[in-house]
C-alpha cells in the first residue's frame, strides 16, 4: 500500500512547522488590518463606505466576454471591447484639438466631419461599428462612447481625476 506524501515512514513529519506558520500568517494579518485602519483614516472613509461592492454590481454582462489575450484574433478583441463597452451602436464621439488655442473637447462622429452652425437634422450622424472599434484599439483614433442605452440604462461608467486634488475631487458629494 502506497504511503501518503509526507508520512512518518518516509522520515518527514507533516505537521512539523505549521505553529510557525501559523504564526507568521496571523502576525501578517494583524499588520494588514493595521495597514487597512491607516488607510481608512487617511482616506476619512467609514467602514461603510470602504466596503467591496456586493454582487448586484458584477453582473454587468449581457453575454459572456470570454478570455481575450495578446495572441487573440482582433475579433475577438471588438467583441470583448464592445461588449464589455456597451454603448450606444447609433452614434459615437471623436476627439478634438485646437493646436493653436489650447482647447480640446469630444463631439459626436457625423459625415463629412463636424461643422459648427449646422442644424442637428441635417446631420448624419456615424454608427459605432467593428472597423471603429478597431482603429480605436489600433491606436488610429480616439473614440467617446455614449454609455446611456435604451431604458435608461447603462453598463458602465468612467471618470477621470487628474492633478494634486484628484482625491479631493474624486470623494467630493457635488
Amino acid at each position: 500500500m502506497p504511503n501518503p506524501s509526507g508520512s512518518a515512514d518516509q522520515g518527514t513529519l507533516p505537521f512539523i512547522g505549521l505553529d510557525d506558520e501559523l504564526s507568521a500568517l496571523r502576525d501578517d494579518v494583524a499588520r494588514l488590518r493595521a495597514e487597512n485602519a491607516r488607510l481608512l483614516r487617511l482616506l476619512e472613509l467609514t467602514p461603510q463606505q470602504a466596503r467591496p461592492p456586493g454582487p448586484i454590481q458584477t453582473g454587468v454582462f449581457d453575454g459572456e466576454p470570454g478570455p481575450v489575450h495578446a495572441g487573440s484574433p482582433a475579433t475577438a478583441k471588438v467583441a470583448f471591447f464592445a461588449n464589455l463597452f456597451a454603448a450606444r451602436p447609433d452614434v459615437y464621439a471623436l476627439r478634438w484639438e485646437n493646436t493653436r488655442t489650447g482647447r480640446a473637447g469630444w463631439v459626436p462622429a457625423v459625415r463629412g466631419g463636424w461643422r459648427k452652425g449646422v442644424p442637428a437634422a441635417e446631420r448624419e450622424y456615424l454608427p459605432l461599428t467593428e472597423e471603429v472599434i478597431t482603429a480605436h484599439l489600433s491606436g488610429e483614433l480616439e473614440l467617446g462612447l455614449y454609455p446611456l442605452l435604451d431604458g435608461d440604462r447603462c453598463h458602465w461608467l468612467a471618470a477621470d481625476f487628474d492633478g494634486p486634488v484628484a482625491m479631493l475631487d474624486a470623494r467630493s458629494p457635488t
